[in-house]
């Protein structure tokens, strides 16, 4: 699963930034963090230190994008548009994909973001 270019969050500088001024909630298979933004709404994956192989880190982001694009739902109004970065932990190799589903809408909800909770059956 894809974003599309706008919507991803890019820039070394604007990582930085939500890290070091946004909110941040740690997980138990993930860390969010979120910044609210002026600019259009852009999400950025990656992975904490911790992963001993390559294949492993790919996959555990892979997980956590998928689940995380399953639950959140960006705002629509324009003034409250958000910076999210989420980084997998190794723990989210070994969860089931609806474990890291309510962990993620756990998240989004401590931070006050938009978690879609019609999603969270099936």
């Amino acid at each position: 699963m894809s974003l599309p270019r706008s919507q991803r969050l890019r820039d070394a500088n604007a990582w930085k930034l939500v890290r070091r001024r946004g909110r941040r909630d740690v997980g138990a298979h993930a860390v969010v963090h979120a910044l609210r933004s002026e600019e259009a709404c852009a999400l950025g994956f990656s992975n904490t230190k911790g992963f001993r192989r390559a294949v492993d880190r790919n996959r555990a982001r892979r997980r956590v994008r998928a689940a995380f694009l399953e639950v959140y739902q960006p705002p629509v109004e324009r003034k409250s548009t958000w910076w999210v970065t989420v980084a997998a932990k190794p723990e989210a190799l070994h969860a089931t994909f609806d474990e890291l589903k309510q962990s993620l809408r756990g998240q989004l909800t401590a931070l006050g973001l938009a978690a879609n909770c019609s999603l969270g059956q099936g």
